[in-house]
């Protein structure tokens, strides 16, 4: 997305979601779509993709720091409560951590 913050960021996707369940239920028809089941589990920041082999990130991870580097560089934000539901946020702890796959690397002369 084109959002700044993981805040918005969680938003947007929820409203996206919730669209496309709702879009679906009032056409009455799902195209095949009653199948598909959408849940975000990762946020990241500074995506560089190639393809699923090859990728870089910044991951945001939803959990309490292990350490004291984790702890300075974890951060406190508001984050929806569910997708699709009642409408409501929780302050939740995220801790980032940059996270790569190159397997691109293993073809490069050397």
């Amino acid at each position: 997305t084109n959002k700044n913050n993981l805040s918005d960021a969680m938003e947007y996707i929820t409203f996206i979601i919730t669209t496309i369940r709702r879009s679906l239920s009032e056409e009455g028809t799902d195209h095949g779509y009653s199948r598909l089941s959408l849940e975000p589990h990762n946020f990241y920041s500074h995506y560089i993709f190639l393809d699923e082999h090859n990728f870089g990130a910044m991951l945001f991870e939803n959990r309490e720091p292990v350490d004291e580097e984790e702890t300075q560089l974890s951060f406190t934000t508001e984050i929806p409560d569910s997708i699709g539901e009642v409408e409501g946020t929780k302050q939740t702890v995220v801790v980032p951590k940059i996270v790569g796959v190159w397997n691109i690397m293993n073809f490069l002369p050397g």
